[in-house]
Order: C-alpha cells, then structure tokens, then sequence
C-alpha cells in the first residue's frame, strides 16, 4: 500500500503484506518498509542507490554499474534477503556494494556455487576453504589491490570458480571468467562483513 497525496510522487512505500515487484528505477530515492516482501528488477539505468527497512523476504536482481543495496530491515529481523548478480553486471571498473549482508541468512547469486578448491596456491596466493589468506600485494587504493588480486589469479582457476578475500571488513567476492585479464570478472563489495565462509 502507499499514499498518494493529491497525485504526488510516491516518497514512501509500505508493503504490509504479499509482495512489491518495481524497478530499480521507481526505488531509487524511496523509503520501502512495511512486514511484506519486495522484488527489485533492474532496468540497467547505471548505478544504483536502493535502501530497504521492510522486514519481509527481499529479492533483488543488480545491474549493470555500481549499485548499492542497504539492506536495513529483512536481514535485522531473520528475513533471508536474496541478491542475484550477473555476469558482466558488478565487474572491477564498477563493483556493487551491499550493506548489511547477513551472513549465514542472505544469499548471493553469482551464476555458480563452485568455490575454488582448498588449499589451492595460485601464484603467490594461498586460498583455504575459498578464501585468500595471504600473499597479496597491496596497492596504492583498493582498487590497485583488487586488480592485482584478479591478475595473480588470471586463468588459474576456471570460469565460474568464487573466492573471497578481505583484511577485516569489508569482504570482496569475486568470481573468475576464466581469462587473463580482469575486466569482466566479478566483484562484490559486502560492507561490515568480516568474512565469508563458503
């Protein structure tokens, strides 16, 4: 349900039950809360700001660009908040962010649930149970630090393969197209995580 004053633009939107399907478009700027649940399908109209505070099941498809997603109300509240990931839609050039990830309760769709093997050692860096423990080379901003990540990876693991890497919080999730060069890899920013466990 909303309130539309006089045919004002809609600010705010409560779903007090069943679900609300809009467009990252018609989100962008609005407060959603409510008990209900709300799918967000994105229209690709570049980078994305969308903040949600309802407490029902939330089910979000990022596009292309640099989105973020604040996820203030399911995840507080036990609600499982799904977020799917395209290829080519979250890449190193503009990486989504998402706020208040839960782990253990939301889930992340990357297109493959296959998490690069344990123990693996790819040019330097050591990965145990999906993860980079060490041996990365640092750069002057994060980004600097996230290529040279993807670059000692490069064609060491096949496409689709995930891995995460993180000094604390936040945590990145990447995953590999399977080539040399780390344009169109994968790369998911989880602000406040401290770490994933595949």
């Amino acid at each position: 349900t909303y309130t539309d004053t006089f045919h004002a633009t809609v600010d705010t939107w409560t779903v007090n039950s069943g679900t609300l399907t809009m467009s990252a478009g018609q989100a962008v700027g609005k407060g959603i809360g409510g008990g209900g649940n709300v799918a967000i399908t994105q229209d690709n109209g570049g980078a994305r700001t969308i903040t949600l505070n309802n407490s029902g099941t939330n089910d979000i498809t990022m596009g292309i660009g640099a989105d973020t997603v604040h996820l203030g109300g399911g995840s507080d509240n036990g609600a499982m908040d799904i977020l799917t990931v395209g290829a080519g839609d979250s890449v190193l050039g503009g990486y989504d962010s998402v706020i208040l990830f839960s782990v253990g309760t939301d889930t992340l769709r990357l297109g493959s649930t296959t998490v690069v093997d344990d123990n693996a050692n790819l040019n330097g860096l050591t990965l145990l149970d999906g993860k980079i423990t060490g041996g990365v080379t640092g750069g002057a901003n994060i980004n600097e630090t996230l290529a040279n990540i993807l670059n000692a990876v490069g064609t060491e693991i096949a496409a689709g393969q995930i891995f995460s890497w993180s000094t604390g919080a936040p945590t990145y999730v990447f995953q590999s197209d399977g080539l040399a060069t780390n344009i169109d890899d994968t790369v998911v920013q989880l602000v406040g995580v401290a770490a994933v466990d595949f």
